[in-house]
């Protein structure tokens, strides 16, 4: 699921699945570069690259996830002037 929103002087985008989810140590190093969802059958989609983007804009990305349920990406990034 793919939701965005205004929040104050910046945009929130929300990505969602139903998926297989991530354990706290797979969530803590998801967006590092080399690293692999697919210890935990997941894939490798390159959220390494997308955590780098939001940073180059000046963003923030959350990542909240649970084993057999789900992840959620939370991406805040500064709205244009």
């Amino acid at each position: 699921m793919l939701r965005t929103r205004a929040k104050n002087d910046a945009v929130l985008v929300q990505v969602s699945d139903t998926g297989a989810g991530m354990n706290e140590e797979a969530r803590l190093r998801c967006l590092e570069p080399f690293s692999t969802g697919k210890d935990q059958g997941g894939t490798d989609l390159g959220l390494d690259l997308v955590f780098a983007s939001v940073r180059r804009h000046q963003g923030v990305i959350d990542v909240q996830s649970q084993p057999g349920k789900g992840t959620t990406f939370n991406l805040l990034l500064p709205a244009a002037t």
